[in-house]
């Protein structure tokens, strides 16, 4: 490899372009947070009033996702025996239902997300 093939491989893989930019957004989960968030939203819409909208993943009930930049999910949920249950995982490894129940109490329950700066990565 010449010097020159090297300062070509270097620009390209610490360049600070928009476009650059745009891609390496590309590598992180707001696109499938987003998803997530839109399959509620959208679900919700279509279900009948009186019936839960949550995500179901890992053999969890989620009530809550939280996002913590740049690649992690945190769902927060009951599983099947109706105990508190957490799941961290890369956005990557991510297989998600989105279903709607009949609720289970009088007030009905909608998968929450929260993606504020108190989810951010500390070094």
């Amino acid at each position: 490899m010449t010097n020159n093939d090297r300062e070509m491989l270097s620009g390209a893989l610490f360049s600070s372009s928009t476009e650059d930019k745009t891609i390496s957004h590309l590598f992180t989960g707001e696109a499938t947070l987003y998803a997530l968030k839109k399959a509620v939203d959208e679900l919700k819409r279509l279900a009948p009033k009186d019936h839960d909208v949550l995500i179901m993943a890992f053999d969890i009930t989620v009530t809550e996702v939280k996002y913590i930049k740049p690649h992690t999910l945190l769902l927060i949920g009951l599983n099947d025996e109706g105990l508190h249950t957490s799941v961290v995982c890369h956005f990557s490894q991510l297989v998600a239902h989105v279903v709607y129940t009949p609720k289970k109490s009088e007030e009905r329950v909608i998968t929450e997300f929260e993606t504020g700066k108190e989810n951010q990565q500390t070094e």
